[in-house]
């Protein structure tokens, strides 16, 4: 019967068939083809792997004709001429010499009448067919094998989705007035969206549908229904919706802007915070109910969920990244109109915008003298900082440079600033959202009309002063990309921001487009703006570790947080470990010397005796524990600077090789186990 034969088959004779099998790809690996090794010290590589996916149906098919017929040549295995068919033609089990009544005995005689007969497969069957094989896999090689699985991925997944405000089909409204409960709007919108995810599954089976929930936590009244939390209504959103994930706006999303700087989205609690803090909070504690990211859903969720520092309708990352994040966000006033704050934060304030050559500004003897209530009523917050960057870079640049009379280009552009961003002038809050471009296009027709004799120096100096105005965000945004990587989750950047591009819009959407202008790809090829084609080669590399092969723990690995590797200046060297059956890897990281000022945008270089590998104590208060200790002897090495390797020893750490310790000068490095 079918079914004996096929157990009997998978018994019996597959395991004859995969020595055969090993066999012939170890001879194979002896004429050094261009695909690589089926095997390395006798383990699969995943090259092989891939290759061998080309040729098994060859190989399986030869196998199981020479099981059958010993006598067929091996061109009769895979080249099937007339001859060849003929022979095929004339196999029957009662050729065979199989006699039997019973389906089941038939299937036992079967199967080992085959068995018996891969054992005459001869060495010269082996390399005759091995000489096929290559001549097949002649032109086969890795970078060929990884764009065909991109062509296949992409062929097989279709359109990818992600539903912008996915909330507004419903009535939020009722929801806020009172006149619905949160259980029927949360639950119309993910009947809506199960319809649509079902239409789209019909088509594009494996698409990646991610829906951006905004609002979750709005209140209602504690006489309507209850649903646990904001979070619990996000799961049931995506699980009830049929979408793959969310944009991870809950967990994420402001992790990694306050982990540099401030957080645009609240005007409360915006410092930056110790990494350690950050992380616990976020991915194991969770809040008001909400539980810790890691336990958010379903391990695919968590791996793959969406996660973005930017959006269309905020202040570009390198916007924010390029100011005083602090002074942008934070709310100064009170409700009668007196700016609110201790004199510490005054000073602090006052430091990093009197290093900013404002000195020309009509405002800056106030700030001199810390009355930032006169300040504010000149300028806005929004608009002093941007103007005090500008600045900074033009002041900058002018230090570097052979310009003549940089005093009077300097207060040349300082006044014209001043003249678009002061409180009353006409729309001078749309100075603060324009992009570089808008920006210092309106810089130069100020100074034309004011003093046109440096217009043209001002012009051609613009390069420089993009390059000076975008150092912080540049330092910032590539720690941030490593943080990304290292990070559970899908990491994405919002289009441009690769291309440092600058901007924001008002809070109510669309007001102004100003963070939807064209994207100035012509910079790659302006030697001028070498800048801008090295951030976005930098960024192209840190991403690309997510596929390397010997990385994909930072893919689909669980997490777990390890203690803290060291600390300085009150903040924290956090641990990361992230396993899969496959690899795994071990991410330092920290936010130290990092704030929200302009004048803080890199991290402070920090001592490491050794790297702990054991589940911090938070960890173990969820159950989390690394699952296995690191042989002694085990190499890692950062992902981006071979030159720094580690070695585990017999207590369980790992330590830097040929050092006494270690100087982390990046805020996030990523290690990966050294394969020989």
């Amino acid at each position: 019967s079918y079914p004996q034969f096929k157990k009997n088959f998978a018994d019996r004779f597959m395991p004859a068939a995969e020595k055969i099998t090993t066999t012939l790809l170890n001879t194979l690996d002896g004429k050094n083809l261009s695909y690589g090794k089926f095997f390395e010290n006798s383990i699969p590589t995943r090259n092989g792997m891939e290759t061998l996916q080309l040729v098994s149906d060859d190989i399986m098919r030869f196998l199981i004709l020479k099981s059958l017929n010993p006598s067929l040549s091996v061109d009769d295995t895979h080249n099937f001429s007339q001859v060849t068919l003929d022979k095929l033609h004339d196999i029957s089990v009662f050729k065979l010499g199989i006699n039997a009544e019973n389906p089941d005995y038939i299937a036992d005689l079967l199967v080992s009448l085959m068995k018996r007969n891969l054992s005459k497969i001869s060495q010269e069957d082996i390399d005759n067919f091995s000489n096929y094989l290559a001549d097949k896999l002649k032109n086969v090689s890795p970078k060929n094998i990884k764009v065909a699985n991109l062509i296949i991925d992409k062929t097989e997944a279709g359109l990818n989705w992600r539903i912008d405000a996915a909330k507004d089909i419903a009535d939020i409204e009722s929801l806020i007035e009172g006149e619905a409960t949160a259980g029927e709007t949360w639950g119309a919108i993910a009947d809506f969206w199960k319809k649509f995810n079902s239409g789209v599954r019909l088509y594009n089976n494996h698409s990646y549908k991610i829906g951006e929930f905004t609002d979750t936590d709005i209140t209602y009244s504690e006489t309507k229904p209850k649903i646990k939390s904001a979070g619990d209504i996000e799961q049931k959103l995506v699980e009830q919706g049929g979408f793959t994930t969310q944009t991870n706006y809950s967990y994420l999303f402001d992790i990694l802007q306050r982990w540099y700087g401030a957080m645009p989205e609240y005007n409360y609690d915006i410092d930056n915070k110790n990494a350690r803090e950050l992380l616990e909070n976020k991915f194991l504690h969770g809040w008001e109910g909400v539980p810790g990211y890691l336990f958010s859903g379903n391990k695919k969720n968590v791996a793959f969920s969406h996660v973005a520092v930017g959006n269309h309708d905020k202040q570009r990352i390198t916007h924010t990244f390029s100011l005083n994040s602090l002074l942008v966000y934070r709310n100064y006033w009170d409700e009668y109109g007196h700016v609110t704050w201790n004199d510490s934060t005054s000073e602090e304030v006052k430091n990093d915008l009197l290093g900013s050559h404002l000195e020309k500004a009509s405002f800056f003897h106030a700030i001199q003298k810390g009355d930032f209530a006169d300040v504010f009523h000149q300028i806005s917050q929004k608009n002093l900082a941007k103007m005090a960057a500008f600045t900074d870079a033009m002041g900058t640049v002018l230090e570097k440079t052979g310009v003549e009379n940089k005093d009077a280009v300097l207060d040349g552009f300082t006044n014209a600033l001043e003249q678009l961003a002061l409180n009353y002038k006409p729309m001078s809050n749309f100075f603060f959202y324009k992009n570089f471009e808008a920006t210092y296009e309106d810089i130069l027709k100020k100074v034309k009309e004011m003093k046109p004799q440096i217009a043209d120096i001002i012009k051609e100096l613009e390069p420089k002063v993009h390059e000076a105005l975008t150092l912080p965000a540049r330092q910032r945004g590539k720690d941030l990309a490593k943080l990304m990587v290292a990070l559970p989750g899908n990491p994405t950047l919002y289009a441009g921001d690769e291309l440092l591009e600058m901007g924001g819009e008002e809070k109510a959407k669309n007001f102004s487009f100003q963070n939807r202008n064209r994207l100035h790809w012509e910079k790659l090829e302006d030697e001028k703006y070498a800048h801008v084609r090295e951030y976005k080669d930098t960024l192209s590399k840190i991403f690309n570790l997510r596929n390397d092969e010997n990385l994909t723990s930072l893919v689909t690995g669980d997490t777990v947080l390890l203690p803290n590797q060291a600390s300085a200046f009150y903040r924290d060297v956090v641990g990361m470990y992230r396993y899969n059956e496959h690899d795994d890897a071990i991410i330092l990281m920290h936010n130290i010397g990092y704030n929200g000022y302009r004048h803080f945008s890199h991290g402070e270089p920090v001592e490491i005796e050794k790297i702990s590998l054991m589940a911090g104590s938070a960890d173990a208060d969820f159950g989390i524990t690394t699952p296995q200790s690191v042989p002694e002897g085990t190499k890692f090495v950062n992902a981006l600077d071979a030159s720094q390797v580690f070695m585990a020893k017999n207590d369980g750490c790992l330590y830097p090789l040929n050092a006494d310790k270690y100087i982390m000068k990046d805020s996030v490095v990523i290690l990966k186990r050294l394969t020989a």
